[in-house]
């Protein structure tokens, strides 16, 4: 679970740098030579980094899904339990 949150949030970073090379490539200059090899590259990189994130906030670990139920299981037979007596 900590290595996904730490993949998460290096991700998050990494969207966060890509917002302030946008933010200086909007900027004018008087040398504006609209090279927009590096625009392509980071957008693409950008989908990648979202599919990523998507991904791993999607998929849940198999123990959380086993947790839950072994508690909702536990507490019917806590509740249960004094009516089988």
């Amino acid at each position: 679970m900590r290595a996904r949150q730490e993949k998460l949030r290096h991700l998050y970073e990494g969207l966060g740098v890509m917002d302030v090379f946008d933010r200086l490539d909007n900027y004018p200059t008087e040398n504006d030579r609209g090279n927009s090899d590096t625009r392509q590259s980071r957008l693409r990189r950008r989908s990648e980094l979202l599919a990523e994130i998507a991904m791993l906030e999607a998929k849940k670990p198999w123990f959380e899904e086993s947790y839950a139920r072994a508690i909702a299981l536990l507490l019917l037979l806590i509740i249960a339990s004094p009516a089988v007596r």
